[in-house]
C-alpha cells in the first residue's frame, strides 16, 4: 500500500488509539516512474480524494488486479461496488478508511475477491467498448 505522509500520521494517532498495528502493514514507497512495478509488488491500493472524474489511477490498479480502497464520490461508484470489488469509505472519515485497511490486511480471502471482482470490471472500461459508446453517441446526434 502507497500512503502520503500525512494519512499516515492520522492512522498512527489512530493506530496508537486502538492498539492495531498498520505501521507494520503498510510501506511508504517514494515516488517513483517505474509504476508497474509498484502495482506488482502491491496488494491493495487505497484512493483518497475529495474530487475526482473517472480516475485512471483506479482503472490501473484494477488491471493489476489490486484489491482498491476509495474515498466515495460519484465516478467511483461506476468502478467499484462496495463489498463486491472494493470498499468506499465516505470522504474525510479516516477512521473507517484505516478500519478498512485493517480489514483488508488481514483478510487476504476478501483482497482476492475484491481483486478478482474489480479485475473483471476493467472490462468494461476498454478502448473498444468506450469507443463504441461514443461512436453511437456521436451517430445519435
Amino acid at each position: 500500500m502507497t500512503l502520503s505522509k500525512n494519512r499516515k500520521e492520522a492512522l498512527s494517532k489512530y493506530d496508537n488509539e486502538k492498539s492495531y498495528s498498520l505501521e507494520d502493514r503498510i510501506k511508504i514507497i517514494p515516488r517513483s516512474n517505474d509504476v508497474e512495478d509498484t502495482y506488482l509488488n502491491s496488494n491493495i491500493f487505497i484512493f483518497s480524494s475529495y474530487f475526482e472524474g473517472i480516475p485512471n489511477v483506479i482503472l490501473e490498479a484494477m488491471s493489476f488486479s489490486l484489491a482498491i480502497i476509495s474515498s466515495d464520490f460519484l465516478a467511483v461508484k461506476e468502478l467499484i461496488e462496495h463489498e463486491k470489488s472494493g470498499l468506499i469509505f465516505p470522504k474525510g472519515d479516516y477512521k473507517n478508511l484505516s478500519e478498512m485497511m485493517l480489514k483488508l490486511s488481514k483478510d487476504v480471502y476478501c483482497q482476492r475477491e475484491y481483486s478478482s471482482e474489480a479485475y473483471k470490471n476493467i472490462s468494461n472500461f476498454n478502448v473498444s467498448k468506450i469507443g463504441d459508446q461514443w461512436f453511437r453517441l456521436i451517430n445519435d446526434i
